[in-house]
């Protein structure tokens, strides 16, 4: 458990800094309710902020793989193409 603490401490900038953009996102997805393609591209530069922030982190930390890459990749298309879905329909 202690070690679970030390790895949250350590990389606590990066998950502010990600939860951060996310919810700025959030509220301007709110914001452009109306307006269904503004929300889906705001959903995409979220999902490019994302991968940005992943692969930094990685890189930062020696970690990263192509597996890791991918995993980014497919969440982000995930989330990319479930919103053109919702925002759309």
């Amino acid at each position: 458990m202690t070690s679970f603490v030390n790895l949250l401490k350590s990389h606590m900038g990066y998950y502010v800094s990600l939860l951060a953009i996310q919810l700025l996102g959030l509220g301007l997805i709110v914001l452009f309710a109306p307006h269904r393609l503004i929300q889906v591209v705001i959903v995409a530069f979220l999902a490019f902020a994302y991968l940005g922030f992943a692969f930094v982190h990685h890189k930062k930390h020696h970690d990263l793989t192509r597996k890791i890459v991918l995993e980014y990749v497919v969440i982000a298309a995930i989330g990319i193409i479930v919103s053109i879905f919702l925002f759309t329909v």
